[in-house]
């Protein structure tokens, strides 16, 4: 890890499809490019249109699934933190 790096835990790479769940029954597919135990980082279309807060779901069914708050946008990626389910 970069000693620059902010992160708490270490990213993996992936690539793997998953979705951003909006008003049901509304998804927007993206492209999961790492993830850790803490956040992921996503290449999406419009990361303008991506809420503060929304459920990503990794799977078709809709699980697993995780509450995200955006932290930061591009162009055309979101940096995500997972939070605790409430």
């Amino acid at each position: 890890m970069h000693h620059n790096d902010k992160r708490k835990s270490r990213r993996k790479p992936i690539g793997y499809c998953a979705w951003i769940h909006l008003d049901a029954p509304k998804r927007r597919d993206c492209v999961l490019v790492d993830i850790s135990e803490s956040g992921a980082r996503l290449d999406v279309d419009a990361p303008n249109e991506v809420p503060d807060r929304f459920v990503l779901l990794l799977s078709k069914n809709g699980y697993p699934r995780r509450l995200c708050r955006t932290v930061w946008r591009t162009s055309n990626q979101v940096g995500v933190k997972f939070e605790a389910a409430k």
